[in-house]
């Protein structure tokens, strides 16, 4: 009989890797043939949505909480997006009508943003709920980067085109001051000392307000060719698989952004800011290899 482990997803892209990595995770750590890894969603950002702009499929058990898209491991053990309209879906839903009164089936919920899910075999039905932001499946890194990549057909390899690119996030940063918005003295202080290095000859600078960023750029746009992909030129999925594929890569507080460099070339530089949020309490933990400056914030 197989064994069912779900998560719950929720948030943007960058939210639900996190919560895709943590069954991915509980999956390695189980080591159990038998198990069967399945999410659902009711975000209207769906990964398959914010990669590819297709619409949200819905189930009409549970109206927008069913939305989204199911995802399952198939025959060849490969994680795939299918919509969320299968039986399998529909049994994941109805399964998590009685959550609270079957005790068959095990449900963790995290206490914070950044705790992990449990290293510990799945023994039961387990079904995970929370955001699970921590690089906590080191041990199983081969694994899930790999599991992810499949996930999000993301191109292999670095482009030619970037030596850098650089990642800002301004929008919904600034209606959540507890979050922080980074100031383009902290981008120009990264930018120059990677380009005192040599070897940065072109910048791409991605970010989700095309005004700002050019401002922004204009701090270090005397050093090298610096090019600005705003919203208006690519696509979230473009400008996700423009930095995975960036040679070196500068990025903001965002797990949009942390996972494009997690999935980008392990060996290249990756630059972070610490604190990760300026007054929400935690760490964001990510791979040993990555440079971590200091935070410089706007008022």
């Amino acid at each position: 009989m197989k064994t069912p482990l779900a998560v719950y997803v929720s948030g943007q892209l960058g939210n639900q890797l996190f919560q895709r990595a943590a069954i991915e995770f509980c999956f390695s750590v189980s080591n159990r043939a038998d198990l069967v890894l399945h999410s659902f969603c009711d975000s209207r950002t769906s990964p398959s949505r914010a990669l590819n702009g297709t619409r949200k499929h819905s189930l009409s058990l549970l109206e927008s909480r069913a939305s989204g898209y199911l995802l399952s491991r198939g025959a060849n053990n490969a994680l795939s997006f299918k919509p969320a309209i299968t039986k399998v879906a529909k049994w994941v839903l109805i399964a998590g009508l009685f959550l609270r009164t079957r005790r068959w089936y095990h449900v963790i919920v995290s206490k914070s943003l950044f705790d992990p899910p449990p290293n510990e075999p799945v023994k039961k039905p387990t079904y995970l709920i929370g955001y699970f932001q921590d690089f906590f499946w080191e041990l199983y890194a081969t694994q899930v980067r790999e599991a992810l990549l499949e996930v999000m057909g993301t191109p292999r390899g670095e482009s030619t085109e970037l030596d850098l690119a650089v990642h800002m996030r301004f929008k919904d940063y600034f209606q959540a001051p507890d979050l922080g918005v980074l100031s383009p003295e902290y981008f120009s202080r990264q930018v120059s000392e990677l380009v005192s290095r040599g070897k940065i000859q072109k910048i791409g600078v991605f970010s989700d307000d095309d005004e700002i960023a050019h401002v922004y750029a204009s701090y270090f746009s005397h050093l090298v060719e610096v090019e600005v992909f705003g919203p208006m030129r690519m696509s979230p999925s473009e400008a996700f698989c423009a930095i995975v594929q960036a040679r070196h890569r500068i990025i903001s507080n965002s797990s949009f952004a942390w996972w494009a460099a997690y999935l980008g070339n392990p060996y290249s530089t990756t630059v972070v800011p610490t604190p990760w949020f300026r007054k929400v309490e935690g760490i964001q933990q990510h791979p040993h290899s990555w440079l971590v400056e200091q935070a410089l914030w706007i008022d």
